[in-house]
């Protein structure tokens, strides 16, 4: 029951990510990027050295996913994909502040990615895990 219980949780909490996504996508269809502070006011743009327009950001994406294979356990797995998704919309706001749009969508692909990931990994949590609530 109580799996269950977490499993209801989980997904609800990615539904509402995306509704409030869809919602800032919806509001703001011009270039302005006023929506994205809708969406999280405390994810400022990225401003780290390997930006998605670097030759390196594949092999930076690529140590990311080893990093949350590597996770000790599934709690702590969820919680690197959830930073890591976070990270991907920063990444975003830097590109879209740039006027790099096409990076920008590229950068989104893979928050999308991150998402369903995430979700999947939501399903199969097991019911001794307790840190699900804080991922």
């Amino acid at each position: 029951m109580r799996k269950k219980q977490i499993i209801l949780v989980g997904i609800f909490l990615i539904a509402l990510v995306f509704s409030i996504g869809t919602a800032a996508v919806r509001e703001n269809n011009s270039t302005n990027v006023q929506g994205v502070d809708f969406v999280s006011n405390d994810i400022k743009p990225f401003n780290g050295p390997i930006g998605a327009d670097s030759p390196l950001y594949g092999l930076k994406v690529a140590m990311e996913d080893l990093d949350e294979t590597l996770a000790f356990n599934s709690t702590q797995r969820i919680e690197k994909e959830v930073d890591h998704a976070q990270l991907r919309i920063a990444e975003v706001r830097r590109e879209l502040d740039l006027d790099r749009t096409d990076s920008a969508e590229r950068v989104q692909e893979l928050y999308r990615q991150k998402l369903n990931l995430t979700e999947r990994s939501l399903m199969f949590f097991g019911s001794n895990e307790t840190g699900l609530l804080h991922a």
